[in-house]
């Protein structure tokens, strides 16, 4: 395989739980074990052999401070949602082919993880892949993390925070992205852009990943793929004050080794 391109999302503001244990202004400079929280995901990163070039779309001078003197990395202005985020890099980078994008806030991303979802990614002819974590992966892993589950027949489900996008669709989709994101907390609202038909099948718990992929795919207009990960770390997002106690501990102790 050849070498991709990466996007990191830091430039979510630091005005939701997290607020309640830093006084930080952005989500991404949330300290762990001493360093802000998107370090860690940038290093799994430039640690990782087919990762060429990194852009980093958050605030410029803070991320020139903590990266604008490294190799391969490009710093890129914050949006003001996370799709805005991404045209904003992607425009930076101008990449020749799929691009993956991560959110700031997994600092338990491994290689291994991320290796796993490439991989995984490769296999499929798709303009955008999203991972997907089984409960009993996850429960079983980082027991007492609490995390959002969606249950599919073919079992239950946690999203996670990487994409492997195609560039070459994302404007295309942004508008659609950001009214689907507006519309997913009013289930009529929701209901007339999916259908009522796949609302009850995923209210009744009968829906298949195959079938949320088809519908998706159909919505944006383009080929979507679900890929189901058995690595937690590439969904555990720190955004409540739980999370950011768990995975203090979790990288405090990585540290003593």
């Amino acid at each position: 395989m050849t070498g991709i391109d990466a996007v990191v999302l830091a430039g979510s503001i630091n005005n939701g739980k997290l607020k309640e244990l830093s006084n930080e202004s952005y989500e991404a400079l949330v300290e762990i074990a001493r360093r802000p929280m998107v370090s860690y995901v940038v290093d799994t990163l430039r640690q990782f052999r087919l990762i060429k070039r990194i852009a980093i779309s958050g605030p410029n001078e803070e991320m020139h401070r903590l990266f604008g003197s490294m190799e391969n990395i490009i710093i890129a202005p914050a949006g003001r949602t996370p799709i805005e985020s991404c045209l904003n890099a992607l425009e930076k980078l101008n990449p020749s082919g799929n691009v993956l994008v991560t959110t700031s806030d997994i600092p338990l991303l491994t290689r291994k993880s991320l290796a796993d979802f490439i991989k995984q990614c490769s296999r499929q002819q798709a303009d955008v892949c999203y991972p997907v974590v089984p409960k009993e992966v996850n429960e079983r892993l980082y027991p007492g993390v609490k995390r959002t589950y969606i249950r599919f027949k073919e079992g239950t489900f946690t999203g996670g925070n990487l994409f492997m996008i195609n560039p070459q669709v994302v404007k295309s989709c942004a508008g659609k992205a950001e009214s689907f994101v507006e519309k997913r907390k009013s289930p009529l609202a929701l209901a007339r852009l999916v259908g009522w038909n796949f609302l009850f099948k995923f209210m009744m718990r009968s829906l298949t990943l195959k079938e949320a992929e088809a519908k998706l795919s159909n919505i944006f207009g383009i080929k979507g793929a679900v890929i189901i990960s058995p690595y937690p770390e590439v969904g555990i997002d720190v955004d409540k004050p739980g999370d950011l106690l768990l995975v203090r501990e979790k990288l405090a102790k990585k540290a003593q080794l």
